[in-house]
């Protein structure tokens, strides 16, 4: 899994867009409900694809990729407290 990983929160219909416009330069892309999550080794590259393509987010999240991350994506659902 890529050490690097960004949260996007908007529409479906702007993840969708946002998630055409990374697919080629992120590792993997994730659709979590109102959340896409991109998995990468350069955050950098995939902020300003995302930047440049106007798509309105509502929130961005940045941080590094932990054991969850992991869980997410082989069984493609978060864990529950």
């Amino acid at each position: 899994i890529s050490p690097e990983v960004l949260e996007f929160r908007a529409t479906p219909e702007a993840l969708e867009r946002i998630a055409r416009r990374v697919a080629n330069t992120a590792d993997g892309v994730d659709h979590l409900g109102e959340t896409l999550i991109v998995y990468t080794a350069d955050s950098d590259i995939v902020a300003q694809k995302v930047k440049e393509s106007g798509v309105p987010v509502d929130n961005t999240l940045y941080r590094q990729a932990t054991l969850e991350d992991v869980f997410l994506k082989l069984a493609g659902r978060r864990l529950v407290d």
